[in-house]
């Protein structure tokens, strides 16, 4: 009797877009790589370029990961041009500076 094929698990990550978030998913899509999964990051270009001698070590070291870089379009949703990580927005939330105490 024959056992099951072996199913790859392909996992993709979308962090925000902060150095803060992005660390610790890098740190998590090596962690699932090493066991075997394949794993895709969607990120802007600007966050893929911080880490991108990250990801390549890892690809040659033979682990599962790529990087999808994100054109984000966002004059189409009222966002000036050119804001490409949390860090060119002074809140992350506009209406949270509404709130009261």
């Amino acid at each position: 009797m024959s056992s099951p094929p072996k199913t790859t698990l392909h996992f993709a990550i979308f962090p925000l877009p902060a150095q803060g978030h992005m660390v610790p998913m890098v740190d998590i899509a090596r962690i699932l790589a090493h066991h075997g999964s394949i794993v895709t990051i969607l990120t802007t270009p600007v966050n893929a370029k911080r880490f991108k001698s990250v990801i390549e070590r890892a690809v040659e070291a033979k682990l599962k990961i790529r990087v999808v870089e994100l054109q984000l379009r966002l004059t189409e949703v009222g966002l000036p041009e050119g804001r490409k990580t949390s860090t060119h927005f002074r809140h992350s939330n506009p209406g949270s500076s509404s709130l009261e105490p």
